[in-house]
């Protein structure tokens, strides 16, 4: 009974200077590994135009980005400064500003929230609109983006319904 050895990788990495011994009698299979995609995107971000396709409207990052007032487009420096590409977000270290850095970082926050360019996924950490600045993680990025505009539950008790004389 002959054994078979199966080998994987690229035919050039088993040649490269090394040695295989193969007992006799022995199969040598060798697999190819299938071709890798290729890329057809380019090697930076791609930004939105303001143009709708059948299932998105894009946002128009550029005509927004230069009609930014002075805080909003220092609060976006910092956003792409410290942003993460894997997840669209960026983690603001607000232990390093000062308080009045602080106060217009939250005034450009709430203006770039009505622009709908920025929105707060948790305490300091903020995702850029995923049709304004699009990754290579779309489809996911939206579905957050989408979720983070639901209303969140609260717990307020409507007096006037439970008093009634």
């Amino acid at each position: 009974m002959a054994q078979s050895i199966t080998v994987t990788g690229l035919i050039e990495n088993l040649f490269d200077d090394k040695q295989l011994n193969i007992p006799s009698g022995a199969r040598v299979l060798v697999e190819v590994p299938p071709p890798k995609k290729a890329n057809d995107k380019p090697p930076f971000r791609m930004v939105g135009n303001g143009e709708k396709n059948r299932m998105y409207q894009a946002y128009p990052l550029i005509d927004t980005l230069l009609d930014l007032s002075k805080p909003e487009a220092w609060f976006m420096k910092m956003i792409f400064k410290h942003l993460n590409n894997e997840s669209n977000t960026a983690r603001i270290p607000y232990s390093d500003l000062s308080e009045t850095e602080k106060r217009v970082a939250n005034k450009a926050y709430g203006l770039l929230l009505a622009r709908q360019l920025v929105r707060k996924v948790k305490l300091h950490t903020y995702m850029i609109n995923p049709t304004a600045l699009i990754t290579n993680n779309f489809k996911e990025h939206i579905i957050v983006w989408q979720a983070l505009n639901k209303p969140k539950k609260t717990k307020t008790v409507v007096y006037e319904k439970i008093y009634t004389p």
